[in-house]
Protein backbone atom coordinates (compact mmCIF):
# COMPACT_ATOMS: atom_id res chain seq x y z
CA UNK A 1 0.00 0.00 0.00
CA UNK A 2 1.02 3.35 -0.66
CA UNK A 3 1.08 6.19 1.95
CA UNK A 4 1.24 9.93 0.84
CA UNK A 5 2.21 12.24 3.87
CA UNK A 6 2.47 16.14 2.82
CA UNK A 7 4.35 18.19 4.76
CA UNK A 8 4.83 21.96 4.53
CA UNK A 9 7.58 23.58 3.55
CA UNK A 10 10.54 23.81 5.77
CA UNK A 11 8.89 20.79 8.04
CA UNK A 12 10.39 17.24 7.82
CA UNK A 13 9.47 13.63 7.96
CA UNK A 14 12.33 12.40 8.50
CA UNK A 15 12.66 11.91 12.34
CA UNK A 16 9.08 10.03 12.27
CA UNK A 17 9.83 8.23 9.34
CA UNK A 18 13.19 6.80 11.11
CA UNK A 19 10.87 6.18 14.34
CA UNK A 20 8.53 4.05 12.41
CA UNK A 21 11.69 2.03 10.83
CA UNK A 22 13.27 1.22 14.22
CA UNK A 23 10.23 -0.10 15.54
CA UNK A 24 10.06 -2.81 12.66
CA UNK A 25 13.75 -3.25 12.75
CA UNK A 26 16.79 -2.82 10.90
CA UNK A 27 15.63 -5.89 8.57
CA UNK A 28 12.30 -5.12 7.68
CA UNK A 29 12.53 -1.52 7.05
CA UNK A 30 14.80 0.69 4.92
CA UNK A 31 14.69 5.16 4.46
CA UNK A 32 15.02 5.94 1.14
CA UNK A 33 16.57 9.73 1.27
CA UNK A 34 17.93 12.18 -1.51
CA UNK A 35 21.32 12.75 -0.37
CA UNK A 36 24.22 10.60 1.38
CA UNK A 37 24.06 13.41 4.46
CA UNK A 38 20.81 11.96 5.08
CA UNK A 39 21.47 8.85 4.35
CA UNK A 40 24.92 9.14 7.02
CA UNK A 41 21.85 10.78 9.40
CA UNK A 42 19.59 7.98 9.72
CA UNK A 43 22.11 5.15 9.98
CA UNK A 44 24.12 7.22 12.93
CA UNK A 45 20.45 6.63 14.47
CA UNK A 46 20.18 3.07 14.11
CA UNK A 47 18.44 3.12 11.22
CA UNK A 48 18.55 0.82 8.16
CA UNK A 49 19.11 3.59 5.22
CA UNK A 50 20.52 4.34 1.58
CA UNK A 51 19.38 6.69 -1.70
CA UNK A 52 17.45 5.61 -4.39
CA UNK A 53 20.57 4.14 -6.72
CA UNK A 54 21.19 1.77 -4.08
CA UNK A 55 17.36 0.39 -3.92
CA UNK A 56 17.09 0.22 -7.55
CA UNK A 57 20.77 -1.71 -7.15
CA UNK A 58 18.98 -3.78 -4.74
CA UNK A 59 15.93 -5.19 -6.33
CA UNK A 60 18.43 -6.45 -9.27
CA UNK A 61 20.34 -8.28 -6.66
CA UNK A 62 17.32 -10.04 -4.60
CA UNK A 63 16.14 -10.27 -8.47
CA UNK A 64 19.23 -12.57 -9.51
CA UNK A 65 20.90 -9.64 -11.60
CA UNK A 66 24.41 -9.40 -9.66
CA UNK A 67 26.40 -8.47 -12.60
CA UNK A 68 24.71 -4.91 -13.85
CA UNK A 69 27.20 -2.53 -14.95
CA UNK A 70 26.70 1.17 -14.58
CA UNK A 71 28.29 3.87 -16.15
CA UNK A 72 29.45 7.22 -13.84
CA UNK A 73 29.06 10.56 -15.32
CA UNK A 74 32.44 10.89 -17.02
CA UNK A 75 32.10 7.55 -18.93
CA UNK A 76 28.23 8.56 -19.86
CA UNK A 77 30.05 11.81 -21.40
CA UNK A 78 32.37 9.27 -23.30
CA UNK A 79 29.70 7.80 -25.21
CA UNK A 80 27.93 10.79 -25.86
CA UNK A 81 30.72 11.98 -27.31
CA UNK A 82 31.65 9.14 -29.64
CA UNK A 83 28.41 9.23 -30.56
CA UNK A 84 27.98 12.92 -31.55
CA UNK A 85 31.35 12.81 -33.79
CA UNK A 86 30.38 9.54 -35.59
CA UNK A 87 26.55 11.09 -35.97
CA UNK A 88 28.40 13.96 -37.05
CA UNK A 89 31.27 12.69 -39.47
CA UNK A 90 28.11 10.36 -41.49
CA UNK A 91 26.11 13.55 -41.59
CA UNK A 92 23.42 13.03 -39.80
CA UNK A 93 23.89 15.84 -37.54
CA UNK A 94 23.34 19.29 -39.50
CA UNK A 95 21.80 21.88 -37.14
CA UNK A 96 24.41 21.19 -34.38
CA UNK A 97 27.33 20.99 -36.15
CA UNK A 98 28.69 23.69 -35.05
CA UNK A 99 28.59 22.95 -31.50
CA UNK A 100 29.78 19.04 -31.32
CA UNK A 101 33.31 20.04 -30.39
CA UNK A 102 32.27 22.62 -27.55
CA UNK A 103 32.07 20.89 -23.84
CA UNK A 104 29.52 22.85 -22.83
CA UNK A 105 27.26 21.12 -25.66
CA UNK A 106 28.81 17.67 -24.53
CA UNK A 107 27.39 18.06 -20.90
CA UNK A 108 23.81 19.71 -22.07
CA UNK A 109 23.69 16.78 -24.83
CA UNK A 110 24.33 14.50 -21.71
CA UNK A 111 22.01 15.88 -19.57
CA UNK A 112 18.98 15.78 -22.05
CA UNK A 113 19.72 12.17 -22.31
CA UNK A 114 19.25 11.77 -18.70
CA UNK A 115 15.86 13.73 -18.91
CA UNK A 116 14.70 12.07 -21.90
CA UNK A 117 15.92 8.69 -20.11
CA UNK A 118 13.62 9.77 -17.17
CA UNK A 119 10.76 10.21 -18.72
CA UNK A 120 10.28 6.29 -19.60
CA UNK A 121 9.85 6.80 -23.16
CA UNK A 122 11.11 4.57 -26.31
CA UNK A 123 12.79 5.85 -29.05
CA UNK A 124 9.95 4.87 -31.49
CA UNK A 125 7.67 7.04 -29.02
CA UNK A 126 10.26 10.07 -29.18
CA UNK A 127 10.46 9.44 -33.04
CA UNK A 128 6.36 9.85 -33.30
CA UNK A 129 6.04 13.02 -31.44
CA UNK A 130 8.65 14.61 -33.55
CA UNK A 131 6.90 13.43 -36.34
CA UNK A 132 3.66 14.84 -35.76
CA UNK A 133 4.75 18.07 -33.81
CA UNK A 134 2.52 20.22 -36.21
CA UNK A 135 3.92 23.85 -36.76
CA UNK A 136 7.16 23.27 -36.39
CA UNK A 137 9.83 24.94 -38.94
CA UNK A 138 12.39 23.28 -41.46
CA UNK A 139 15.56 24.09 -38.85
CA UNK A 140 13.68 23.03 -35.55
CA UNK A 141 12.70 19.68 -37.51
CA UNK A 142 15.92 18.98 -38.06
CA UNK A 143 16.88 19.69 -34.82
CA UNK A 144 14.01 17.12 -33.81
CA UNK A 145 15.20 14.67 -35.56
CA UNK A 146 18.71 14.97 -34.81
CA UNK A 147 17.83 14.54 -31.28
CA UNK A 148 15.94 11.53 -31.55
CA UNK A 149 18.92 10.17 -33.50
CA UNK A 150 21.38 10.91 -30.74
CA UNK A 151 19.10 9.22 -28.36
CA UNK A 152 18.70 5.96 -30.27
CA UNK A 153 22.59 5.69 -30.98
CA UNK A 154 23.45 6.46 -27.85
CA UNK A 155 21.20 4.04 -26.20
CA UNK A 156 22.84 1.38 -28.63
CA UNK A 157 25.79 2.20 -27.56
CA UNK A 158 24.95 1.13 -23.99
CA UNK A 159 23.33 -1.71 -24.88
CA UNK A 160 26.42 -2.97 -27.62
CA UNK A 161 29.02 -2.09 -24.51
CA UNK A 162 26.28 -4.17 -21.77
CA UNK A 163 25.96 -1.21 -19.42
CA UNK A 164 23.19 0.81 -17.96
CA UNK A 165 23.26 4.92 -16.95
CA UNK A 166 20.89 5.43 -14.06
CA UNK A 167 18.08 6.09 -16.06
CA UNK A 168 18.71 2.44 -17.47
CA UNK A 169 18.63 1.32 -13.92
CA UNK A 170 15.91 2.39 -12.73
CA UNK A 171 13.95 0.92 -15.96
CA UNK A 172 15.42 -2.27 -15.40
CA UNK A 173 14.23 -1.98 -11.67
CA UNK A 174 10.74 -1.37 -12.84
CA UNK A 175 10.79 -3.92 -14.91
CA UNK A 176 12.10 -6.27 -12.56
CA UNK A 177 9.60 -5.32 -9.73
CA UNK A 178 6.83 -5.66 -12.00
CA UNK A 179 7.36 -9.31 -12.86
CA UNK A 180 6.76 -9.77 -9.49
CA UNK A 181 3.10 -11.24 -8.17
CA UNK A 182 2.30 -11.33 -4.71
CA UNK A 183 4.57 -10.24 -1.61
CA UNK A 184 5.26 -13.84 0.51
CA UNK A 185 9.24 -13.39 -0.02
CA UNK A 186 9.84 -11.15 -2.72
CA UNK A 187 11.44 -8.78 -0.80
CA UNK A 188 13.79 -8.17 2.24
CA UNK A 189 11.57 -5.34 3.32
CA UNK A 190 7.89 -5.05 4.81
CA UNK A 191 7.79 -1.42 4.54
CA UNK A 192 9.80 1.74 2.84
CA UNK A 193 10.34 5.43 4.09
CA UNK A 194 11.12 7.96 1.06
CA UNK A 195 11.71 11.65 2.88
CA UNK A 196 13.78 14.36 1.63
CA UNK A 197 12.22 14.48 -2.12
CA UNK A 198 10.60 17.51 -3.72
CA UNK A 199 10.02 15.62 -6.99
CA UNK A 200 10.20 11.79 -8.35
CA UNK A 201 10.76 11.27 -11.88
CA UNK A 202 8.52 8.88 -14.07
CA UNK A 203 10.61 5.59 -13.76
CA UNK A 204 11.19 6.57 -9.85
CA UNK A 205 7.49 6.58 -9.38
CA UNK A 206 7.08 3.44 -11.54
CA UNK A 207 9.29 1.96 -9.40
CA UNK A 208 7.41 3.40 -5.78
CA UNK A 209 4.27 1.89 -7.54
CA UNK A 210 6.22 -1.43 -7.59
CA UNK A 211 7.07 -1.48 -4.48
CA UNK A 212 4.00 -0.14 -2.81
CA UNK A 213 2.12 -3.72 -4.20
CA UNK A 214 4.34 -5.74 -2.18
CA UNK A 215 5.03 -3.76 0.90
CA UNK A 216 4.04 -0.91 2.67
CA UNK A 217 5.54 2.45 1.54
CA UNK A 218 5.01 5.80 2.81
CA UNK A 219 6.25 9.06 0.74
CA UNK A 220 7.01 12.59 2.82
CA UNK A 221 6.62 15.20 -0.03
CA UNK A 222 6.28 19.15 0.49
CA UNK A 223 3.20 19.78 -0.52
CA UNK A 224 -0.10 22.28 0.64
CA UNK A 225 -2.95 21.36 -1.08
CA UNK A 226 -4.42 25.32 -0.09
CA UNK A 227 -1.16 26.54 -1.34
CA UNK A 228 -0.31 24.91 -4.76
CA UNK A 229 1.56 27.89 -6.15
CA UNK A 230 4.42 27.67 -3.27
CA UNK A 231 4.72 23.75 -4.87
CA UNK A 232 5.25 24.24 -8.81
CA UNK A 233 8.15 21.82 -8.90
CA UNK A 234 6.34 19.28 -6.99
CA UNK A 235 2.50 19.21 -8.17
CA UNK A 236 3.29 16.78 -10.83
CA UNK A 237 4.59 14.18 -8.37
CA UNK A 238 1.53 15.04 -5.97
CA UNK A 239 -0.66 14.29 -8.73
CA UNK A 240 0.85 11.28 -9.65
CA UNK A 241 1.29 9.91 -6.05
CA UNK A 242 -2.32 10.63 -5.09
CA UNK A 243 -3.73 8.36 -8.14
CA UNK A 244 -2.89 5.35 -5.65
CA UNK A 245 -2.17 6.99 -2.44
CA UNK A 246 -3.87 6.80 0.86
CA UNK A 247 -3.58 10.21 2.41
CA UNK A 248 -1.83 10.60 5.98
CA UNK A 249 -1.21 12.80 8.75
CA UNK A 250 1.43 12.40 10.87
CA UNK A 251 0.97 13.54 14.73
Amino acid sequence: MLHLVCVPAGCSAAEIFQDKARLLGYRDAMVVTSSRMLVRRARQNGVNAANFDYLANAVLRQRGRTSVRRIGRKAQELIVRTVLERLLQNGTIQYFAGLVEKKGFLRSVTALMDQIGSCGVTTEEIDSVFAHWDGRSGAYRQKDLEIAAIYREYLSSLIRNAVFDVQGLYRLAAERLSSLEDRSGSLPWRALYFTGFYRFDTLQLEIIRGFSRLCDVWVALPYEARRPELYGATEFTYGDLMRYAVPETLS
